[in-house]
């Protein structure tokens, strides 16, 4: 055999090993790209199922404390049942610091001695049975913060696990 045609069968045979290498690999990464898609989409319906299955606690959750709250509040008028009974201005300051959590004020008088709503305040009628339904209002916005934040952490830690696995 002549040297030209060794050197082009062997050139051929290589190209040929090159080129059906090269066509291996590219099946190889499609396949890898495959299943890392797959596993992906795998993740994310994971991550949404434990979103849906939390949020559905979350909301049965709300309604639970704001049938509570509600049912409470309803029930101011008989355990405060004279409306009569005023609450100080003092008092009703006080309890709109706490509720903005502020600090408490220091001088609550005004210019002319008497206490006077700040601009903001949640309460400004100044009865028992108002200063309790606001009191009752706002521990139940509390637990439903609560809630959420329970929720939110469920789903943080539940997601963690998930990808640890």
């Amino acid at each position: 055999m002549s040297k030209k045609l060794l050197v082009t069968v062997l050139a051929s045979i290589f190209a040929a090993g090159f080129f059906s290498g090269f066509a291996w690999a590219k099946k190889v990464q499609a396949e890898r790209e495959e299943q890392q898609a797959k596993a992906d989409t795998e993740e994310v319906q994971r991550t949404a199922d434990i979103q849906i299955k939390e949020v559905v606690k979350y909301v049965d959750r709300v309604k639970t404390i704001t049938l509570k709250g509600d049912t409470i509040t309803k029930e101011v008028v008989k355990y405060v049942p004279n409306s009569d009974c005023v609450v100080t201005p003092d008092a009703v300051r006080l309890l709109n610091a706490a509720a903005k959590s502020m600090s408490v004020p220091g001088d609550p008088r005004g210019v002319n001695g008497a206490s006077a709503p700040a601009e903001g305040d949640l309460i400004h009628c100044a009865t028992l049975a108002r200063a309790v339904t606001v009191v009752v209002q706002n521990y139940q916005q509390y637990h439903i913060v609560a809630a959420r934040l329970e929720a939110l952490q469920t789903i943080i830690a539940d997601t963690g696990k998930q990808r640890r696995e």
